[in-house]
């Protein structure tokens, strides 16, 4: 899932309320979160413990409406991927400013 960190929260607060690790965090993030700035989006890996195997993530904004298929191939990401680490499917049409997981 994607969070956008707010004042106040540390990676170790986040980890605890998503039911995860500060070591899970930092593994499917495609930087070095710490120390963490409010309003960043992290991707954190709701109710796992452990990360390894998951691919580390970028969260891309959408600019203007693409589909599924389109996005796929504009990041260079497998449409499988793209759809399973984001709940979404063949034909979606995805809007200006949506929130997307990238594998990488």
């Amino acid at each position: 899932m994607i969070h956008q960190v707010r004042a106040g929260e540390t990676l170790g607060s986040i980890a605890q309320a998503f039911q995860t690790t500060l070591n899970a965090i930092k593994a499917v993030n495609n930087f070095n979160p710490e120390p963490v700035q409010v309003n960043t989006l992290l991707v954190v890996p709701y109710h796992f413990l452990d990360a390894s195997g998951m691919p580390v993530f970028q969260v891309f904004q959408v600019k203007s409406a693409v589909s599924v298929e389109g996005l796929a191939a504009q990041v260079g990401v497998e449409l499988s991927l793209l759809e399973l680490y984001n709940d979404i499917t063949d034909g979606a049409v995805l809007k200006t400013g949506d929130l997307i997981l990238i594998p990488r």
